[in-house]
């Protein structure tokens, strides 16, 4: 068993086999339930996953929605797998594309709704056009609304 810490140099073997790091017990844990990598784990209170990652991003996880879930901005957000995550709208874009984007490029949803993420909503551009795009409709909210 192949086992990777980064603070291995902070962990001493006691007389009684037991890994100690500032005064914590950990024991080895056999393999992640996720990944199956093995790992350490406080003997305290032993879980089933390796990392953060690993605990919220598969099926064992009782939240666990199938690796879909909005992000703070309100933006779909889609699990790649081993701990990658990429909004919706990206991938639509790319896919129609047939290439990733090119650096400078982003997606703009052209009728404002966030989760509205069908080909025919999507506008890919450069940041400058789409500031300018935002800015313009502001600009135009603001006439129609204010005068």
């Amino acid at each position: 068993m192949k086992l990777t810490y980064e603070n291995c140099d902070k962990l001493r073997l006691t007389s009684h086999g037991n890994l100690v790091k500032n005064e914590t017990i950990y024991i080895v844990m056999e393999g992640c339930k996720n990944c199956g990598e093995p790992y350490l784990m406080q003997k305290k209170s032993p879980g089933k996953f390796c990392t953060h990652t690993c605990a919220c991003d598969n099926k064992y996880n009782p939240n666990w929605a199938g690796g879909i879930w909005y992000n703070g901005r309100g933006y779909r957000i889609i699990t790649l797998g081993n701990g990658k995550r990429k909004a919706e709208h990206v991938l639509i874009a790319e896919k129609t594309l047939g290439r990733k984007l090119k650096k400078g490029e982003m997606v703009h949803h052209i009728n404002g709704n966030k989760s509205d993420n069908r080909n025919c909503n999507l506008l890919i551009c450069t940041l400058s056009y789409h500031a300018w795009l935002h800015q313009k409709m502001a600009q135009l909210y603001q006439e129609e609304k204010f005068k």
